[in-house]
Protein backbone atom coordinates (compact mmCIF):
# COMPACT_ATOMS: atom_id res chain seq x y z
CA UNK A 1 0.00 0.00 0.00
CA UNK A 2 1.41 3.11 -1.42
CA UNK A 3 1.11 6.19 1.90
CA UNK A 4 -0.08 9.25 0.86
CA UNK A 5 2.22 12.87 1.49
CA UNK A 6 1.89 14.46 4.63
CA UNK A 7 0.00 17.78 3.63
CA UNK A 8 -0.30 21.10 5.70
CA UNK A 9 2.62 21.66 7.64
CA UNK A 10 2.50 24.49 9.93
CA UNK A 11 4.04 26.47 12.73
CA UNK A 12 1.84 25.74 15.94
CA UNK A 13 4.21 27.86 18.23
CA UNK A 14 7.37 29.62 18.32
CA UNK A 15 9.97 31.98 20.14
CA UNK A 16 13.19 33.71 19.17
CA UNK A 17 14.91 29.83 19.56
CA UNK A 18 12.46 27.24 19.40
CA UNK A 19 9.76 26.35 16.66
CA UNK A 20 7.03 23.70 17.23
CA UNK A 21 5.37 22.61 13.92
CA UNK A 22 2.43 20.16 13.09
CA UNK A 23 1.24 18.28 10.00
CA UNK A 24 -2.01 16.53 8.87
CA UNK A 25 -1.45 13.45 9.94
CA UNK A 26 -0.88 10.37 7.34
CA UNK A 27 -3.28 7.35 8.17
CA UNK A 28 -0.91 4.48 7.23
CA UNK A 29 2.41 5.88 8.53
CA UNK A 30 3.69 4.07 11.51
CA UNK A 31 6.49 7.36 12.26
CA UNK A 32 7.58 10.92 10.76
CA UNK A 33 11.15 12.11 10.17
CA UNK A 34 11.44 15.73 10.59
CA UNK A 35 14.80 17.52 9.16
CA UNK A 36 15.66 21.19 9.46
CA UNK A 37 18.43 23.07 8.39
CA UNK A 38 19.28 27.31 8.18
CA UNK A 39 17.55 28.29 4.96
CA UNK A 40 20.60 29.21 3.21
CA UNK A 41 21.85 27.18 0.07
CA UNK A 42 25.26 27.23 1.41
CA UNK A 43 24.10 24.99 3.72
CA UNK A 44 23.70 21.55 2.57
CA UNK A 45 23.12 19.17 5.09
CA UNK A 46 20.23 18.46 7.53
CA UNK A 47 19.57 18.18 10.97
CA UNK A 48 17.61 15.03 11.94
CA UNK A 49 15.46 14.80 14.62
CA UNK A 50 14.45 11.48 16.28
CA UNK A 51 11.93 9.32 14.64
CA UNK A 52 8.74 11.23 15.63
CA UNK A 53 5.01 8.84 16.75
CA UNK A 54 2.88 12.03 16.50
CA UNK A 55 2.06 14.66 14.21
CA UNK A 56 4.17 17.44 15.95
CA UNK A 57 7.40 18.16 16.54
CA UNK A 58 9.46 20.64 19.16
CA UNK A 59 13.05 22.26 17.23
CA UNK A 60 14.73 23.73 19.90
CA UNK A 61 18.53 25.28 20.30
CA UNK A 62 17.79 27.48 17.31
CA UNK A 63 19.63 30.94 16.51
CA UNK A 64 17.50 34.09 16.99
CA UNK A 65 16.32 36.15 14.16
CA UNK A 66 17.17 34.06 11.24
CA UNK A 67 15.72 31.43 8.87
CA UNK A 68 15.29 27.49 9.00
CA UNK A 69 13.85 25.22 6.37
CA UNK A 70 12.01 22.26 7.96
CA UNK A 71 10.66 18.93 6.26
CA UNK A 72 8.31 16.39 7.29
CA UNK A 73 8.37 12.61 5.39
CA UNK A 74 6.27 10.49 6.52
CA UNK A 75 7.65 6.98 7.21
CA UNK A 76 4.75 3.69 6.05
CA UNK A 77 5.31 0.41 6.11
CA UNK A 78 5.97 -0.15 2.86
CA UNK A 79 8.39 3.10 1.52
CA UNK A 80 8.79 6.76 3.05
CA UNK A 81 6.79 9.21 1.50
CA UNK A 82 7.48 12.86 -0.15
CA UNK A 83 8.38 15.08 2.44
CA UNK A 84 6.84 18.72 2.84
CA UNK A 85 8.56 21.50 3.46
CA UNK A 86 8.43 25.23 5.07
CA UNK A 87 10.56 27.83 5.82
CA UNK A 88 10.41 29.68 9.19
CA UNK A 89 12.07 32.49 11.03
CA UNK A 90 12.39 32.38 14.59
CA UNK A 91 11.99 36.33 14.52
CA UNK A 92 10.01 36.67 17.63
CA UNK A 93 6.48 38.41 16.52
CA UNK A 94 6.17 41.95 18.53
CA UNK A 95 2.47 43.84 19.37
CA UNK A 96 2.40 46.80 18.36
CA UNK A 97 2.82 49.33 20.59
CA UNK A 98 1.33 52.70 20.95
CA UNK A 99 3.14 56.18 21.92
Amino acid sequence: MACTSSTHLYVASKTDTTITVAWDPVADAIGYIVEYKLNDISVPSWTVLPQQTTNQAIIGMLSSDTQYRIRVTAICPERSCTSVSLIVNTLEFCTPCCI
